[in-house]
């Protein structure tokens, strides 16, 4: 999944409009970000790829970097 995909979905799901500089910016420090959007991205994710992502590794996870590293990648 491209990045620009990946933040596509991002807006759609959280409503949140961020940017490729956002990838690396922890949760803590993004504005707007609550912990149940990751619940929704992996709901979001496993719809857009098709196939299951560990729900483990999403919840540990720090940034959106690190989930777009679990999602897959086209770029």
């Amino acid at each position: 999944m491209s990045i620009d995909e990946f933040l596509e979905i991002v807006a759609r799901e959280c409503g949140l409009y961020l940017t490729q500089d956002d990838l690396r910016t922890d949760f803590d420090q993004l504005p707007r970000w609550d912990s149940f959007h990751l619940l929704k991205l992996l709901s979001a994710f496993e719809a857009a790829t098709g196939r299951p992502l560990s729900a483990t590794r999403f919840l540990e996870s720090r940034s959106l970097a690190d989930l777009h590293a679990q999602v897959g990648t086209t770029e």
